[in-house]
């Protein structure tokens, strides 16, 4: 927080001002990295693998899946 009284003269004002462009500046890079992380969090295939996970605790799926491919590779290897 700036304390105005102690800005005295344009140069205490000016180093005030690069003083906060600069913190305005991380404050920016932080909040746009963040939102690249939570931007490649959310891909779809990220969703669909979490609600396979949250899913796959009460229904198996794996094994689902594994006999399904077992099915497949059978029917093509004929």
């Amino acid at each position: 927080m700036i304390d105005y009284k102690n800005l005295k003269n344009l140069s205490d004002i000016d180093r005030e001002r690069a003083a906060l462009r600069m913190s305005l500046s991380l404050k920016e890079k932080r909040l746009s990295s963040g939102f690249i992380a939570l931007k490649e969090d959310f891909t779809p295939v990220n969703l669909f693998a979490e609600g396979v996970k949250s899913v796959s605790s009460f229904i198996p799926l794996d094994r689902i899946v594994l006999f399904i491919v077992r099915l497949l590779k059978k029917k093509l290897t004929r």
